[in-house]
């Protein structure tokens, strides 16, 4: 008489792995519960692994965090944060925009400017938002802990004897270094950053506007421009067209009637804000005449 087989024997490996498949799926769920920007060792090598096998990038630890502004109320916390310089380099270039990709885990990478660098080293400051992606990941981030980060930037830069850079609040994150390496080079005759904030207590790195004014004197001019709060040596109000025409062409010369009326077309701009912001200031820029088909610094 033939034996038959046995049903549960013969099903066992079946439900071994169907058991299986469902024990890493209840595994993954109770995962995706977790805060998302709490980093564990085992999330941070997995999304490590990821980003460099994707995007290219590779490790960089953080190595110091300095806030700049701290928050209170109707204010947000701005900070420094020191990273290591990754192992190939971070190959960037601040005199041409170039910005630090930080892949976040679960999500796109996301661009930073890259405020300073230094031997074996290198800066990144932020505004921390609330339920910010982007910023509260970094700002998550401890110290002896690394980010996966790669530099991306095409643009080329176009010289001219007398710069302008426009920064809407945290844009002067790009906007001042970028005005140091201006400085430095011969090309530019003036360089006058003006800076956009709500009051003074939301802006920053006032000694390093100090030493550029100092080291550079009259070829370096700085203006802020708050739209909540009076102060001596301020303007009130917002950029418009008005300002930019009345900032820029007394300090170069330029407008009208001006000493360097005949050159103008050695005048390049730069601004630095939301994408709106820098749309709009095209605008404004064209309107007094500075097309930016032919006077961006960098294009």
């Amino acid at each position: 008489m033939l034996s038959r087989p046995r049903a549960h024997a013969c099903f066992a490996p079946l439900a071994s792995s169907i058991l299986s498949v469902f024990m890493l799926r209840a595994v993954a769920a109770s995962a995706n519960r977790l805060p998302k920007f709490i980093p564990t060792s085992t999330s941070t090598m997995a999304a490590s692994t990821t980003a460099t096998s994707i995007w290219g990038g590779e490790p960089a630890t953080l190595l110091r965090k300095v806030p700049q502004v701290t928050a209170e109320e109707g204010r947000l916390p701005v900070y420094t944060l020191t990273f290591s310089t990754p192992p190939s380099g971070l190959n960037v270039r601040i005199d041409h925009g170039d910005v630090v990709k930080v892949c976040v885990p679960d999500y796109k990478p996301k661009s930073y400017s890259c405020s300073a660098e230094r031997e074996g080293e290198f800066d990144i400051t932020l505004k921390v938002y609330p339920n910010g992606r982007a910023s509260g990941y970094l700002d998550s981030v401890g110290i002896g802990e690394s980010i996966v980060v790669f530099g991306r930037g095409k643009k080329q830069r176009s010289p001219g004897a007398f710069v302008g850079l426009i920064a809407y609040g945290v844009g002067i994150t790009e906007a001042l270094p970028l005005a140091a390496a201006e400085l430095s080079k011969p090309d530019a005759e003036v360089v006058h950053l003006i800076w956009a904030s709500k009051t003074f207590g939301d802006t920053f790195w006032h000694d390093s506007i100090s030493e550029l004014s100092k080291q550079y004197g009259e070829r370096f001019r700085f203006t802020t421009i708050l739209s909540r709060e009076e102060r001596e040596g301020s303007l009130k109000g917002r950029i418009d067209a008005s300002v930019l025409s009345e900032v820029f062409g007394t300090s170069f010369g330029t407008s009208s009637g001006g000493k360097h009326e005949a050159r103008r077309e050695e005048v390049r701009f730069v601004s630095v804000g939301t994408k709106s912001m820098m749309r709009a200031t095209d605008d404004m820029l064209a309107e007094i005449g500075y097309q930016q088909n032919t006077h961006a610094l960098l294009r």
